[in-house]
């Protein structure tokens, strides 16, 4: 139900988007632009919960499942814009070619948009999430690969939310506030 809900906020932040660009007046939904926020804290918690579930899997297990699932579908509609750029740009409002920021977007590097020269989009727009959510796989499997190896206890442990992983209890000392 919370991924419906952030799934609809973003919605109609790009409702409002148009609207405003048409000329109409619209309500302020910018704050709606949170259920982006939701998404990632949801992504991470799926992480989590799937690794769990399997206990014996490794960080390259981790890495390469994603891999599998994420880049042949990013790859692909990212090389239809691209052939769009290269041989019909007049349909494209911002994307044009260029060389550098094509190769950043199929590496999922961030890179300045060669037109929109105050963002970091790659050429398939919407894909500036799936930068973030790679970064965040390529931590998760280090975390993943750290955890491994601590002894028995190990698989039986969140490899962000371990002992390991957290910052000691602070301690008082006896009369003080």
């Amino acid at each position: 139900m919370l991924r419906g809900v952030a799934a609809t906020m973003v919605v109609f932040v790009h409702i409002g988007l148009q609207l405003e660009r048409l000329g109409y007046g619209t309500l302020d939904v910018n704050w709606l632009s949170s259920g982006v926020d939701i998404f990632f804290v949801i992504s991470g918690f799926i992480m989590w919960v799937s690794v769990e579930r399997r206990q014996g899997m490794s960080a390259g297990d981790f890495m390469r499942n994603r891999i599998i699932r994420i880049v042949p579908l990013y790859w692909l509609v990212t090389a239809g814009v691209l052939a769009i750029a290269l041989t019909a740009p007049q349909l494209l409002k911002t994307t044009v070619f260029s060389a550098p920021h094509a190769i950043a977007s199929f590496l999922f590097l961030p890179a300045r948009h060669p037109v929109v020269t105050d963002q970091f989009w790659p050429l398939l727009v919407p894909g500036w999430t799936l930068n973030y959510e790679m970064l965040f796989y390529v931590l998760f499997a280090i975390a993943i690969a750290a955890s491994r190896g601590r002894g028995e206890n190990a698989s039986h442990s969140s490899p962000c939310f371990s002992p390991q992983w957290s910052l000691p209890a602070p301690r008082f000392a006896a009369g003080s506030t």
